[in-house]
């Protein structure tokens, strides 16, 4: 295993292997769940693989390195958490390539990334498709938000985001793409 996915929260959701494999638990076990699967630990896992294939859904996950196993809970099993108990979040700034999209387990479709920094940078809810397909492997970007860093790794939603040294775009239903228009080469423009 290389690193826990966490949320901006910081509460843990998953595990992220070296192979780039993604595989998400719910937050509801997280507790229970590091005391067995820790980072740099081999796993084997058995479950589904999900038709994106850098998803995986764990429903047993065997740590190799010790010979503990963990069962993955069915979601509708587990109690609603209490709200008290959610971590405060504070102003956050990232910034470096991204190494590898994050995807959402449901929809499969991409939520965040991992920056080269180690960041955690997850999308508003209401991120367009047109802009998380334009998200790219290996795209210097830089975020604005709110986030957490805790000792499970660094995480946050991005309530802006811009490509170095550009401007940040602040990241609302109706932004499609971080691409700022040309520049317009009539004279008296701007």
């Amino acid at each position: 295993m290389s690193r826990y996915l966490i949320d901006p929260r910081g509460e843990v959701e998953g595990l992220l292997l070296t192979d780039g494999t993604q595989m998400h638990v719910t937050s509801h076990i997280a507790s229970e769940f590091v005391k067995v699967i820790k980072p740099n630990h081999r796993i084997r896992a058995q479950g589904t693989r999900k038709s994106l294939s850098a998803l995986f859904e764990p429903d047993i996950i065997r740590n190799m390195t010790t010979g503990a196993s963990f069962k993955t809970p069915l979601r509708l099993d587990l109690p609603i958490p209490d709200q008290e108990n959610r971590l405060s979040m504070t102003d956050m700034r990232a910034r470096g390539t991204i190494h590898l999209l994050l995807y959402d387990y449901m929809n499969e479709g991409v939520r965040g990334m991992l920056l080269s920094d180690g960041t955690q940078v997850r999308l508003p809810p209401d991120a367009t498709d047109e802009l998380r397909r334009s998200l790219r492997v290996g795209q210097s970007i830089e975020a604005e938000g709110y986030g957490t860093e805790n000792e499970y790794g660094r995480a946050m939603e991005a309530l802006r985001l811009g490509f170095p040294p550009g401007k940040l775009t602040p990241l609302d239903a109706t932004v499609k793409s971080l691409d700022d228009p040309a520049p317009s080469s009539e004279p008296g423009s701007r």
